[in-house]
């Protein structure tokens, strides 16, 4: 459990620095991409 909430952190951590000021730019789209991530985090 307690690997997935650390490994889950560290994606969140990458999502803030490198996804989401891509996606401000593409405000579409910001949604499905923090599930695909917590999906591949939860696999």
């Amino acid at each position: 459990m307690s690997t997935q909430i650390t490994a889950w952190n560290l994606k969140l951590d990458e999502y803030n620095h490198v996804e989401k000021p891509l996606l401000d730019q593409l405000a579409s789209k910001p949604r499905v991409t923090v599930l695909l991530n917590y999906t591949e985090v939860g696999a």
